[in-house]
C-alpha cells in the first residue's frame, strides 16, 4: 500500500480553502496550548468566544458536594468526613460561585459590547453602500446628460461643416 502525500496535501488545502481559512503558518512561539489541549493562537475567534461562554453560563456554579459511590461503608466514611469539613469547604463554593457569577456577567457584557459594535459597523457600512449607490444614480445621470451633449453637439459641428462647405 502506498501513501500519496502530494494527494493528501492537495486534500486538506481543499479543506482549508473550502473552510475559508488561509494557508498561513503559525510558528511556535504563535501558538500555545493550554493544559486542557486547547490551543491558543493569540487572535479573536467569536465562536471560540460564544462557544466558551455557553460553556461557563451552564457550567458556572460549582456544587459543594458530589455524589457518593461505592459500597455502604465508604459512602457511611464519606459523609462523616463531608459533616466534618462542611464549615470548612461549603464558604469557600459560595465564595468561588459568586466569584464566578461576576466573572460570567463581566464576560457576557464583553460579549454584548462585541456584538452591539459588530452591528453599529454592519448599519453603518449598509448606510455607506446606500449612499454610494444613490451617488452612482447621479453619476450615471451626469454621463448620460454629457453624452446627450456630446452628441447634440456633433450633429451642430456636423451641420456647421457641412454650412462651410457650401
Amino acid at each position: 500500500m502506498s501513501v500519496n502525500i502530494e494527494e493528501i496535501m492537495k486534500e486538506i488545502r481543499m479543506e482549508i480553502k473550502a473552510e475559508g481559512l488561509n494557508d498561513s503558518i503559525l510558528s511556535f512561539e504563535e501558538v500555545v496550548e493550554s493544559s486542557e489541549g486547547i490551543i491558543d493562537t493569540g487572535k479573536f475567534d467569536f465562536r471560540f468566544l460564544e462557544e466558551n461562554l455557553d460553556y461557563i453560563n451552564a457550567n458556572g456554579t460549582i456544587a459543594a458536594h458530589r455524589i457518593l459511590s461505592g459500597n455502604g461503608i465508604i459512602v457511611f466514611v464519606k459523609k462523616i468526613i463531608r459533616k466534618l469539613t462542611k464549615f470548612y469547604v461549603e464558604p469557600i463554593v459560595e465564595d468561588q460561585n459568586r466569584f464566578n457569577e461576576h466573572t460570567i456577567r463581566v464576560l457576557n457584557s464583553y460579549k454584548y459590547y462585541i456584538d452591539e459594535n459588530n452591528n453599529n459597523e454592519y448599519v453603518e457600512a449598509i448606510k455607506k453602500m446606500h449612499e454610494i449607490s444613490l451617488t452612482q444614480k447621479n453619476n450615471k445621470k451626469e454621463i448620460q446628460k454629457i453624452f446627450d451633449l456630446i452628441s447634440k453637439l456633433e450633429e451642430e459641428n456636423a451641420e456647421l461643416k457641412r454650412l462651410l462647405q457650401l
